[in-house]
């Protein structure tokens, strides 16, 4: 699992700033169904929203695996250097500029971010509560 952590985050990264919006305007299917599912505005945040507290949870899972302390402001430092090369991308692709949707889109990315810790936190919390300590081994084999 320990190889396996940077591995995921790579993917997860590739993944967050694949240039979706880019790949559909090139091919007429695909952008009749982005516009029709990817494009409200309330699936578009949810769908931020959910990739950055993923992005939180998988660096917080790397940092610990490194025996790094976990702190939010690196968690929080790794999800925001990630919004901004997605949106980076995505203004490259010339669609549009720095306005306010990628503005809301940046808040939606540190929320995301922030609950992925908090929720992280909280999991931890009660697992020490239910009487187990954090194992020193880890559940997954080491590879």
């Amino acid at each position: 699992m320990k190889r396996l952590l940077p591995r995921i985050l790579v993917l997860l990264i590739l993944f967050i700033t694949f240039p979706a919006e880019w790949v559909a305007s090139l091919i007429p299917g695909f952008n009749r169904w982005f516009d029709a599912v990817i494009s409200p505005p309330w699936v578009h945040v949810v769908i931020h929203f959910s990739m950055f507290t993923s992005l939180s949870i998988v660096a917080i899972w790397l940092f610990e695996y490194r025996k790094q302390p976990i702190r939010i402001s690196q968690v929080l430092t790794v999800v925001m250097a990630v919004a901004f090369l997605q949106e980076a991308l995505q203004m490259l692709g010339g669609r549009h500029g720095l306005g306010g949707d990628e503005l809301l889109d940046f808040g939606v990315d540190l929320i995301g971010g922030t609950f992925g810790y908090a929720l992280y936190y909280l999991a931890s919390k009660l697992w020490n509560q239910n009487g187990r300590s954090r194992p020193k081994e880890r559940p997954f084999p080491e590879s």
